[in-house]
């Protein structure tokens, strides 16, 4: 990550790309592998030396941050979890979904009022389009899956992937994305996911989070339960005929010349960023803004 003072200059650079209006003292000291002493002395340092601007204990590149605004979308976003709240809950009755987190605008507390909710999934090895499947059906049957043209509170599932699978961006974008992701239940498999995916200490610390929902036994017995009917040659052959049913329907999506480069499809990971992907966009803004820093 290179020393901590290009390193907070870099994050705060990510953030002007993503356009979040900024970054709090907590969330700087939380992605960095420093103490907050230090994490401190550089950021007065930094303002002193007109590189960066501050109110309140937020911080940021292009002036001074708005935190009127930054309270509103903070709101937002709480409120969109909030709405979903029992949905998540439910989520643990799926079989094969061993962990979820919510990731994008909501993750980071930038949310607007017409944004959707990001989530993520770690699932079973082998029953990756069945546990697929069977969440879009349950978002489908609560009003909750995302609809085109209207995604306000909508649950946008975009990301599934196995615990043992590496995340198929790796730069700073992607690694600041899952690093503030909120985990929703799972604590072990996303333990497990971020312990294979440690390229992301390159770029950025990950912060421990506790789970948005409490544990429920129950939930978690039917999940098993048909996790066990599903678990031999019956769950092989349906996992085939859903693989090859959804693939399809999913390469029609990216057709007629979108951005293809938020779609990926294998075994053990899944990941669709429709109509186009924000990683390429964002990298770009990084990569202009970064060129234009006095390090």
């Amino acid at each position: 990550m290179g020393d901590i003072r290009s390193s907070i200059l870099s994050l705060l650079a990510l953030a002007q790309a993503e356009s979040l209006p900024a970054l709090s003292f907590a969330d700087i000291c939380a992605l960095l592998p420093s103490s907050a002493h230090e994490v401190a002395a550089l950021l007065m340092q930094l303002e002193k030396d007109g590189l960066i601007f501050s109110r309140n204990g937020w911080y940021a590149l292009a002036g001074t941050p708005d935190t009127d605004e930054i309270k509103k979308l903070g709101v937002l976003s709480s409120r969109k979890i909030m709405r979903n709240r029992a949905f998540f809950f439910l989520m643990q009755a799926i079989p094969f979904v061993e962990a979820s987190a919510i990731t994008g605008s909501v993750s980071m507390r930038n949310a607007g009022e017409k944004s959707d909710i990001d989530i993520l999934c770690v699932v079973t090895q082998g029953r990756l389009w069945t546990s697929r499947i069977l969440l879009l059906f349950l978002a489908e049957l609560f009003g909750k899956r995302r609809e085109r043209g209207y995604s306000m509170d909508k649950l946008c599932f975009n990301c599934f992937i196995t615990k043992n699978a590496s995340f198929p961006l790796h730069n700073i974008a992607s690694a600041h994305m899952l690093a503030r992701a909120l985990p929703l239940f799972g604590t072990e498999a996303l333990d497990l996911f971020f312990t294979e995916n440690a390229w992301m200490h390159e770029y950025i610390s990950r912060p421990s989070l506790t789970p948005l929902v409490p544990f429920s036994r129950p939930l978690r017995a039917i999940s098993e339960g048909i996790e066990w009917i599903l678990s031999g040659s019956i769950g092989d052959f349906f996992e085939r005929i859903l693989a090859q049913w959804q693939i399809r329907r999913l390469r029609n999506k990216v057709k007629n010349g979108t951005d293809t480069s938020g779609l990926v499809l294998q075994d053990d990971v899944v990941t669709l960023y429709y109509p186009d992907s924000k990683n390429k966009a964002v990298m770009a803004r990084y990569t202009d803004i970064l060129a234009k820093i006095d390090f």
